[in-house]
């Protein structure tokens, strides 16, 4: 929340999927930025990675903390992904709470399978909120200001013949864990929507999308009529365009 001591610290936890082929298994690496400059920074920093190790015993390797200047610490974090080159499906999406146990399961159940040829799969929980929600949903055009977390869906492979079946993986991952809510993360109680730095296609499918609810109001909600007027002045001709661009198409 707004206020918090935590405001500054950005954390997540990233869940990677069993590999098709060789002996590795799942994994997961959590890691924390959190500014250093606080007057009880290391305390602070110290109680969070207990809240997130307990219960584990001796399971877990926590690395020794770095201090390092702000730019600098983000360069690393980018440069842990550079990995992640090739074909590409993402997803995300912006939740109020904390997945159901019925959802963790079947979180578990599609990264443990090897119904697909992925390179490198994940998902990542990413915290959010803090000053992010201070703000009032039809301040801007972005309306996700009750979020505490975003989840981030990547699937990565290399072959071209293997689109169809890593894309499908995707889609029915994403689809089965929001299964109540017609296969998206519609804003209500548990969720807040997606993140249109992520455009998804099949938002936009009713194959997908059984929700009923318009990709517009998944990604902009009550904002949708105001971009579209912000566009039809700005942007008369379409000139600006993509599969999810906001226009008379939509």
């Amino acid at each position: 929340a707004p206020g918090s001591p935590y405001d500054s610290l950005f954390a997540g936890l990233v869940m990677f999927g069993r590999p098709r082929t060789g002996d590795a298994g799942m994994g997961a690496v959590g890691f924390v930025h959190l500014d250093a400059a606080l007057p009880d920074a290391e305390r602070l920093l110290s109680d969070y990675i207990a809240a997130l190790t307990e219960g584990l015993g001796d399971f877990p390797v926590v690395l020794p903390t770095e201090t390092l200047p702000w730019l600098e610490a983000k360069k690393a974090l980018a440069a842990a992904q550079d990995a992640e080159i090739g074909r590409q499906k993402i997803k995300w999406a912006f939740l109020r709470t904390g997945y159901a146990d019925d959802q963790i399961d079947t979180l578990y159940d599609y990264l443990d399978s090897e119904d697909h040829s992925n390179g490198s799969s994940l998902v990542a929980l990413q915290s959010h909120g803090g000053r992010i929600n201070a703000v009032a949903p039809d301040a801007t055009a972005s309306a996700q200001r009750s979020a505490v977390m975003g989840a981030f869906f990547m699937n990565t492979w290399q072959n071209p013949e293997l689109d169809d079946p890593n894309v499908d993986w995707m889609r029915r991952l994403f689809r089965d864990l929001h299964a109540k809510t017609g296969g998206v993360p519609v804003p209500g109680e548990r969720y807040d929507g997606c993140y249109i730095n992520f455009p998804d296609v099949d938002a936009a499918d009713p194959r997908w999308n059984t929700s009923e609810v318009p990709w517009q109001q998944l990604y902009y909600q009550g904002n949708a009529d105001r971009l579209r007027a912000v566009k039809a002045k700005w942007d008369a001709l379409g000139v600006f365009r993509h599969t999810l661009a906001i226009g008379d198409q939509d």
